[in-house]
């Protein structure tokens, strides 16, 4: 751990300068000689530190590798975001995360940009498969005739270890789309949109930061598909009132729990999120937002109809290494 703050620390005191030297000419990033020197020498210099079997030796690792940017931002190196953007695969989603939050400024844009789409387009199969296996868990918990009290403590307790694992690679998961907004290209918008619509998976504050008109558009259609969602679970409550005349009363309160369960995480749904994208539409001056309701797909579709002509077809596009 003092490696990482001292690290950290040392990041901050460091102004970034630049170097006459060191040139950049379209994608093309040429170092003078002694800071391709010194580039080396850092690259097998932390070399063991990023081997570790320690997150926050990789940690301090990472942070020592990005300072050897700092002394040429007009000029900075792929080698270097590439090394960094290798560690968005590290097993600690706690290194993960660190090495996307470096991979900003004053790091090569287009690697750093090219490794976090990469990642980004990686994680939809583990989310996948983490929920998967909390479903899985779920349904067992439904599907186990007169289970006894031993299953069931341990069913509860699987699905809780499930229930973190799954929160933890979200906070990793939203950490990626947070440092993918900082870059003004559709490719980044294309990428967001073919993950899965609705408030908790739609990367939505990341679209409305983005703000052009098909990551807008992307945002209402996230608000329709998740107040769908909610109409079916509250249907499917109602349905189960009348379908519980004659159930095995165990199945039918088993039944009814995990409505439940399911009705109030997508009601914290929107009270997690709908309150950020309004105050990030007032942020970029398209407010006033619609107000957060359990019905908000219409509001937020005229708060788009409204502004859309106020809004870019498209972005600038990353196209330099050079922020």
């Amino acid at each position: 751990m003092l490696g990482v703050v001292t690290g950290l620390l040392v990041a901050l005191v460091q102004a970034p300068g630049t170097c006459p030297a060191c040139t950049t000419t379209g994608k093309e990033v040429h170092l003078c000689t002694p800071h391709a020197e010194e580039e080396r020498a850092v690259l097998a210099r932390v070399a063991k530190r990023l081997g570790s079997k320690e997150a926050s030796e990789r940690i301090a690792g990472l942070d020592e590798l990005a300072l050897a940017t700092r002394s040429h931002v007009n000029a900075p190196s792929k080698r270097v975001a590439d090394r960094l953007a290798a560690a968005l695969e590290d097993e600690s989603y706690e290194v993960r995360t660190h090495a996307a939050a470096l991979l900003g400024p004053p790091q090569n844009a287009l690697s750093a940009m090219a490794g976090l789409l990469d990642a980004f387009h990686a994680i939809e199969g583990e989310r996948e498969k983490i929920g998967k296996e909390v479903e899985k868990v779920r349904a067992k918990q439904i599907g186990s005739p007169q289970p006894r009290e031993s299953q069931l403590a341990e069913l509860k307790r699987d699905e809780e270890a499930g229930k973190r694992k799954l929160e933890v690679f979200m906070d990793w998961r939203a950490a990626l789309l947070a440092q993918l907004a900082r870059f003004p290209d559709d490719r980044v918008v294309d990428a967001i949109l073919r993950a899965p619509r609705g408030l908790a998976l739609g990367g939505n504050e990341a679209l409305l930061q983005l703000g052009s008109r098909d990551a807008c558009k992307g945002v209402v259609e996230s608000f329709r598909v998740w107040e769908e969602e909610l109409a079916r679970g509250e249907k499917t409550e109602a349905e189960l009132d009348k379908a519980s005349v004659g159930m095995d009363k165990a199945l039918n309160d088993a039944l009814r729990e995990a409505l439940l369960k399911e009705l109030k995480e997508r009601r914290a749904e929107g009270e997690a999120h709908q309150g950020e994208l309004i105050r990030l539409a007032g942020e970029r001056g398209l407010g006033p937002a619609p107000e957060a309701s359990n019905r908000p797909a219409e509001a937020w579709k005229r708060w788009l109809d409204a502004h859309l002509e106020a809004l870019p077809e498209h972005l600038p596009g990353v196209s330099s290494p050079v922020w």
